[in-house]
């Protein structure tokens, strides 16, 4: 079955990376005992090999939501053993510049559908407050002394979106199947903020997706009050 050759292949992309870290660890070890250790050494070879059997593995790997493959962004670790420390270095930048500006864009879109929608009206400041503390979040390192402060925050605030109860103070009947719909959608897309800042890169499927839940829950819920 795909699911289960996908998990034998994250298995498999794991071992096989952990033994070019070893192999990686074994040579800078040598190296610093003075021991040159060249390009078409065998060692080497064996931990070329290992990731790029991992990297290519790791293109059937999925995020652990569920989500789109994510052979990108398997690969970005890899990349500091194959560039320079300034490539790499721009490389990441440019991802998490990528990433902030993709959790901004997944925020405006969740505002401007939901500040539409009965109930909703609310709920902005809140997908804002969780937008700045996401961008923070994606760009901050865990070795970071700010990250002790951070992190609670952008934990604390997407619970509170989670949490978010519509109100009731409206003329608008028939809402409750409507309330209990956008809860769901506005649910999934803290989540998928969350997975953007976690892996730092942007997931334009998974957005995609999502964008397309946005407008179908904002034109369906339109037409009916539309009339009233």
């Amino acid at each position: 079955a795909p699911e289960r050759k996908r998990v034998n292949a994250a298995m498999l992309a794991g071992a096989l990376f952990n033994r070019a870290t070893d192999l990686f660890t074994s040579i800078v070890d040598l190296e610093e005992r003075g021991i040159r250790i060249d390009t078409d050494n065998e060692l080497m070879t064996q931990c070329s090999e290992c990731f790029q059997e991992a990297l290519e593995l790791g293109k059937q790997v999925r995020h652990s939501s569920g989500h789109e493959g994510i052979d990108e962004l398997w690969g970005e670790p890899l990349k500091v053993f194959t560039q320079s420390i300034a490539a790499y270095y721009e490389s990441r930048y440019v991802k998490i510049a990528q990433a902030m500006q993709a959790i901004d864009d997944v925020a405006d879109h969740m505002v401007s559908t939901f500040k539409a929608i009965p109930g909703f009206d609310e709920a902005e400041d809140g997908i804002l407050d969780y937008a700045r503390a996401a961008r923070q979040e994606s760009e901050i390192m865990k070795s970071d002394p700010d990250f002790f402060y951070s992190w609670p925050e952008f934990v604390t605030l997407a619970a509170r979106i989670k949490q978010y109860e519509p109100s009731i103070n409206s003329d608008k009947t028939n809402l409750e199947e409507v309330h209990g719909w956008g809860k769901r959608i506005l649910s999934e897309g803290v989540d998928l903020i969350s997975y953007m800042a976690g892996v730092r890169v942007p997931m334009p499927k998974s957005t995609r997706e999502y964008l397309d839940k946005l407008e179908q829950f904002s034109s369906t819920t339109k037409k009916p009050h539309s009339e009233d």
